[in-house]
């Protein structure tokens, strides 16, 4: 009886899961971290990568991390929005990533039911300093 009633609240919550992440409902302004059509950078991914690695400024000083997450929203329109994640950081590596999302060109949005909408986009960038 327990193993019964352990299975009903597991699937339970794996149905309230898998509801509450349906794309088939586009809310205005809401943040999607699954779409039908993801959004994509200009060119690709290998033009995107070309642009990392000529617009990147290292800071002289070391980065805490070897690994930085840019983290952005793809905004409907393809323009790019930080996330807070990555506002306001302090450190060189923050300040440099706030930077490079600044620049970046409008990305081709995300699509559900065939309406753009806002998606959370995240890049790792693995930092070699020399």
């Amino acid at each position: 009886m327990l193993k019964l009633l352990l299975l009903l609240n597991i699937s339970v919550f794996a149905f309230g899961v898998v509801f509450a992440q349906d794309s088939s409902v586009v809310v205005n302004d809401s943040i999607y971290d699954v779409v039908e059509v993801e959004p994509e950078f200009p060119g690709g991914m290998v033009v995107m990568t070309q642009f990392i690695h000529e617009n990147m400024h290292y800071p002289p000083v070391d980065c805490v991390q070897s690994v930085i997450y840019i983290r952005f929203i793809v905004e409907k329109d393809g323009a790019i929005t930080p996330r807070k994640a990555t506002e306001g950081g302090s450190s060189p590596c923050d300040i440099e990533t706030a930077r490079l999302i600044s620049i970046m060109p409008k990305w081709s949005p995300g699509y559900v039911s065939g309406q753009p909408v806002r998606v959370a986009f995240t890049i790792p960038l693995y930092v070699h300093l020399r």
